[in-house]
């Protein structure tokens, strides 16, 4: 499929086998069949931006347009081979190659072809620099096509296509390479289905491939749900939302919303901010090719990479695994009573999330049946005062989505991938902007429900993490049994973007799967926005592995290896030897880093690891809930931030175990001092992108030393957009933030109500 632009707009061309050509002067709406003249199979096409352009295609055709595609002649270029590219490498359209099985390579200049043999193997695809073919063949040339010269490539897997604008070279078992210069980088795509085209729109790249694949690039590449398994040759982008796909048997599919799917937002509520996305992701930038886990909030510096889980079951006798890391094999979506995917298609299945007092789309929409929503069973409480059911706020920003591994076109991690176990997930979020020990803590929620009709045997929950902690290259990593902590630090005392004493980040678990004992004196209780989910005659299983890999090369390269790593093994099933004690062992460096004892990670590198759960039996229907907090700390070195991850992380555990009893979601309470009169402060700053902090006093001199007290915003229409305060205070100074992110410049008014009375109105001023 290929573009071109023309004075009354854009024109769009497809060319396929038995000579079809294709045109849409509509965006695609309508496709007209252009006559080629030829019955031959044509692979490729270029117009230059003088109208002269050329298709080519098997035993050596060639077709040429001098009126912009509208009509087409046989010209003879001097071969048979077949040729499978074509480029006009300038403006009059009168120099011209094309590559094509064998070697071969064609020039037109001055209205001449000159055809030769430049290499053995079949040639794919052509730039102005640059050819690939079969076997990993790469050459280049420097004397404007004179002379092509072999590069050492570091693949022999056949390449398909090569980008002029970029270098991205895409081939067969998911390779992806760029050339930079002299240099040829690998970039993982996370699939082993042959990769056929890319196009990208403001450097957000998309790829198509065999058996349906689409990934996208949101900071790695993603897998995208299309309901086809044929193969899918060509891609054009049109612009960042439209997406046009030509595949096998005459196939074309377009979307108008290929980066809604999955879709993501971002924690940011107090020191952290991380990118989560409604697939299983979390952790992965939106973007391209850095880490998604900043810690200190607006400092450009990231602590995690890329961060998510993996499911493995025996499933009637075969092995099961679900694998989300860098890529998901999971979909927006759930399960239905027949074993049957749905929801991927739908808004309705996207990430919601919640900021404590903004009433916008999210909160309004927010999926429970019991608010005429989408029935997700996202979290909700009746509210007596006003007899209706509301979203309960987890903290000062809450998200929920659920999805599904159901969908089969989604296994595409491995090249043998097996079947979705029919694995649900509803996953809920949530930090605090205060008090100060919370915010460096982010809580996670996985409801993990088996919607199979089969037993999962000898099941194991992993978490999943590629921890980057500023520089990469010096990292280590450790396993704290008695905390239930998994941990990165630093292997030295200076990082090369953290600098000296660099923090450690991990994950602490806070509540692990449940086993039952049948006892009632056994209950587990969950934190439901300071009410508690108790469940009684259940106890919590302890962490059952870590499993370490220093690179790539390390990690699972299938199912079985997979299945391996999160019961605690090594790839080949093979246990772990603790070289202190000389034993078996399912903790990969458990020893500790802080008193030097035990199995200790001395040197650093690109480390990742699973954290896991297991073995468990999970019937059909049957829900196990994990509860995490990511942590980050400082300390005085590397090796404290390790003694002050391990504080931070009681911490996490002690607020979860006392359901944040304490904790006032959006108001900070900053003196402890007994005012007599109220005030309203000027926000701060003031104008303000995106987040100001309001200061109110309550004193004792109003109607009595407890009020109940609001503090709303109104836009300059005096339209409400915003409840930042509405309860019941003891007098005293607060403090409560503001975030804007949301919403548009301009001018917006604040106003403190004491017992419904309105007390003081100001202004403040957002500008972006």
């Amino acid at each position: 499929i290929f573009s071109k632009s023309t004075p009354s707009g854009q024109a769009l061309f497809i060319v396929g086998d038995e000579g079809i050509i294709l045109k849409s002067n509509n965006q695609g709406l309508i496709w007209e069949k252009i006559n080629s003249n030829t019955v031959s199979d044509l692979n490729a096409i270029d117009i230059g931006y003088s109208d002269t352009g050329y298709v080519v295609g098997s035993n050596g055709t060639i077709l040429r347009s001098a009126d912009g595609g509208n009509s087409w002649q046989i010209i003879s270029g001097g071969t048979t081979n077949t040729l499978n590219d074509v480029r006009i490498i300038n403006s009059d359209g009168m120099r011209v190659i094309a590559v094509g099985e064998n070697g071969t390579f064609l020039k037109l200049t001055d209205g001449a072809w000159v055809s030769s043999q430049i290499d053995t193997a079949d040639l794919n695809s052509i730039t102005y620099m640059t050819i690939v073919g079969n076997s990993g063949t790469i050459l280049r040339s420097t004397d404007s096509g004179i002379n092509w010269n072999r590069m050492i490539s570091p693949t022999t897997n056949h390449l398909n296509y090569i980008s002029s604008a970029n270098g991205f070279i895409l081939g067969d078992s998911g390779t992806a390479l760029q050339i930079n210069g002299n240099n040829i980088f690998t970039i993982k795509t996370g699939t082993f289905n042959n990769l056929y085209g890319l196009d990208n729109y403001d450097n957000r790249y998309t790829l198509c491939g065999s058996n349906g694949t689409i990934l996208y690039n949101y900071g790695n590449f993603q897998s995208i749900y299309i309901n086809t398994t044929e193969n899918l040759n060509s891609i054009l982008k049109t612009n960042i939302d439209k997406c046009f796909l030509v595949g096998d048997n005459g196939k074309i599919f377009f979307t108008g919303n290929i980066n809604l799917t999955p879709n993501a937002k971002i924690l940011n509520s107090n020191s952290i901010a991380a990118w989560f996305f409604n697939n299983g992701l979390f952790n992965q930038h939106a973007g391209f090719g850095s880490g998604g886990f900043e810690w200190p909030r607006g400092e450009n510096k990231t602590a995690r990479f890329s961060s998510g889980s993996l499911i493995g079951a025996i499933v009637n006798g075969d092995t099961l695994v679900t694998v989300c890391d860098y890529d998901s094999e999971y979909l927006p979506g759930y399960t239905d009573n027949n074993g049957m995917p749905n929801g991927n298609e739908s808004p309705d299945y996207r990430l919601y999330k919640l900021v404590y007092g903004i009433n916008d789309s999210d909160r309004i929409d927010w999926p429970n049946i019991l608010l005429g929503n989408s029935d997700q069973g996202a979290p909700v409480y009746y509210d007596s005062l006003t007899l209706s059911y509301k979203p309960i706020d987890y903290g000062n920003q809450t998200m929920f989505y659920s999805y599904t591994d159901s969908y089969l076109s989604s296994h595409t991690h491995y090249a043998g991938r097996t079947d979705p176990l029919k694995v649900d997930i509803k996953q809920i979020n949530y930090s605090f902007n205060q008090p100060e020990e919370l915010k460096n803590i982010i809580y996670q929620e996985f409801r993990i429900i088996n919607r199979s009709t089969s037993v999962w045997n000898n099941a194991f929950i992993n978490l999943y993490t590629d921890d980057d902690l500023g520089s990469a290259s010096d990292d280590a990593e450790g396993v704290d049994t008695n905390l239930s902590l998994a941990y990165t630090y630093n292997s030295t005392n200076n990082d090369g973007i953290y600098g000296p004493n660099p923090p450690a980040v991990g994950f602490a678990v806070i509540r692990s799967p449940l086993i039952f004992t049948g006892n009632s004196n056994d209950s587990v209780f969950y934190y439901e926005g300071k009410k508690k989910r108790i469940k009684v005659g259940y106890k919590e299983i302890k962490l059952g592995s870590t499993a370490i890999y220093h690179d790539d090369s390390w990690q699972p390269r299938n199912y079985r290896e997979s299945y391996n790593a999160i019961r605690g093994l090594k790839n080949d099933g093979t246990s772990y030897i603790n070289p202190v004690t000389n034993q078996p062992t399912r903790f990969v460096y458990s020893g500790d880093p802080v008193t030097n004892t035990g199995w200790i990670n001395f040197g650093g590198d690109d480390k990742r690891f699973y954290q896991g759960f297991g073995p468990m039996n999970i019937n059909p229907g049957d829900t196990q809930v994990i509860v995490i907090a990511q942590v980050i700390a400082r300390g005085s070195s590397n090796i404290n931030s390790i003694t002050k991850l391990r504080e931070a992380t009681v911490v996490a555990k002690q607020y979860y175990d006392n359901c944040f009893e304490d904790v006032v979601i959006g108001i900070n309470n900053i003196s402890q001092n007994v005012p007599d009169n109220f005030y309203l402060s000027q926000n701060y700053p003031n104008p303000f992108n995106p987040v100001t902090k309001i200061n109110y006093t309550i004193g004792t001199s109003q109607l009595s030393i407890s009020s109940f007290i609001s503090l709303k915003v109104y836009d300059a229409l005096g339209k409400e957009v915003a409840v930042l305060v509405n309860k019941k205070l003891n007098a005293g100074k607060y403090e409560v933030e503001f975030d804007g992110s949301d919403f548009a410049s301009g001018i917006y008014f604040y106003s403190l109500y004491i017992n419904e009375n309105l007390m003081e109105t100001k202004r403040m001023l957002l500008v972006k």
